[in-house]
């Protein structure tokens, strides 16, 4: 009969060895101080030297107490939480003093370029009497000759005559307007030399969040208000009317802001904290508060440069009128695509294509929708307008058009633009 072995469990025998240490550490942890609490004497005397020596002002405000805070045992200890969060303060002032010393600093510099354009016009009332009817708005100097930028809805009156006043008080007449027909932009000309100018940024190189200046005549009497606030969006899109007409108009790809923009302001310089312009104040949102609009200066570069070399604003023109299709849309209307640009009209005076146009030329119809041009797919951010920006009269580009349910491809030379 073979005898029964019996197999012990490793562990068996431990549990008298267990409690013999577990005594041990007993002992110990009676006899001799817990580590945290020998560190946290330590710690404390090195505050004490640190102290007394004189030399803990930068070192035991700005170092250490905020690195002990985040440690046990003092991060509850409520001397340490009130030193850091008035650390915290004492920064967040340190950055408004610094912002506003830059806003100050933006405006002094830039506001001798702004001026106030006041626009007057003789009207005759329905009894035969005529009256004289003014309206105002903003405008900058480009050049130091006299040229003066704003928008077109600033100096759309064809019969009307413009007055350029400075914020030193000088009154000028202006000689030239040129207007743009393709965006909300406009120049006047004075006869004057040796004019501030504002130099123009690139609005390319905004972020959301930045901190910007909107200079303006606002609401048509507070010469060179000033206000500020941030960058709130871009590549916006919307559909703007003037504040003294009720004409409406397509805006893209436009920089959003909560800079108080008022009536009177518009045509103004929305600038950054370098004191460049980035924006021109165009629009405001009147169903919300404290949302404005501003065309990118980018948009106005090319105009800029033009009227400066040949004294007119030189584009070049496809010819048609559209809609942006967005993803709401293209839901509402059942298209087959949410981008691209939609052919249309609602009114027989405006046709969706203009007669005697490249579009013309090329059969283009209503209710056609151009998807691409040279291969560059319209939607946002590449609108059609800013992709048009690239081109010059008499530039050959490729069309990707979607009819009905047929896609095809056409090449369109561009025309020149009427002022």
């Amino acid at each position: 009969m073979s005898e029964k072995i019996t197999i012990k469990s490793v562990d068996e025998g431990l549990p008298k060895r267990q409690n013999k240490l577990d005594l041990e550490n007993q002992d110990k942890s009676k006899s001799e101080p817990s580590l945290g609490k020998r560190m946290t004497k330590a710690i404390l005397k090195v505050i004490a030297i640190l102290i007394i020596g004189g030399i803990g002002g930068v070192l035991f405000d700005h170092l250490l107490i905020p690195y002990l805070a985040t440690k046990e045992p003092f991060k509850n200890v409520a001397f340490f939480q009130e030193v850091t969060t008035n650390q915290i303060n004492s920064t967040d002032s340190t950055v408004n003093v610094e912002i506003n010393d830059a806003i100050t600093e933006t405006v002094k510099e830039a506001s001798p370029a702004v001026v106030s354009i006041v626009a007057s016009a003789e009207l005759t009332n329905v009894f035969g009497q005529t009256f004289n009817q003014q309206s105002s708005g903003t405008g900058f100097i480009v050049t130091s000759d006299g040229l003066i930028l704003t928008n077109r809805h600033v100096v759309s009156k064809e019969n009307a005559d413009y007055s350029v006043i400075t914020q030193e008080g000088k009154d000028y007449q202006a000689v030239e307007v040129i207007r743009d027909s393709v965006n909300d932009l406009a120049f006047l000309k004075i006869a004057a030399k040796d004019l501030p100018v504002l130099e123009l940024g690139a609005s390319a190189d905004i972020k959301v969040g930045e901190t910007v200046v909107a200079i303006g005549n606002a609401l048509g009497t507070y010469q060179n208000t000033v206000t500020s606030g941030i960058i709130s969006g871009l590549d916006r899109s919307l559909s703007a009317g003037s504040f003294y007409a009720s004409q409406t108009e397509k805006l893209e790809g436009v920089i959003q802001t909560d800079a108080s923009i008022n009536p009177g302001n518009s045509g103004g310089p929305l600038l950054n904290l370098n004191g460049q312009v980035i924006g021109i104040n165009t629009a405001i949102d009147q169903s919300g508060q404290l949302i404005g609009f501003a065309i990118p200066i980018d948009d106005a570069k090319k105009a800029v440069d033009s009227v400066i070399k040949k004294g007119r604003i030189i584009r070049p023109i496809l010819g048609v009128r559209y809609i942006p299709i967005t993803a709401e849309l293209a839901d509402l209307n059942d298209l087959p695509v949410d981008y691209g640009i939609l052919l249309y009209s609602d009114s027989s005076r405006y046709p969706a294509v203009l007669p005697d146009t490249p579009a013309a030329d090329a059969k283009l119809r209503s209710n056609d929708i151009i998807l691409k041009i040279n291969d560059q797919l319209i939607g946002q951010p590449n609108s059609f307008s800013k992709i048009m920006q690239d081109f010059d009269p008499a530039d050959e580009i490729t069309v990707e058009i979607l009819r009905e349910e047929k896609r095809f491809s056409i090449k369109i030379i561009l025309a020149e633009q009427e002022s």
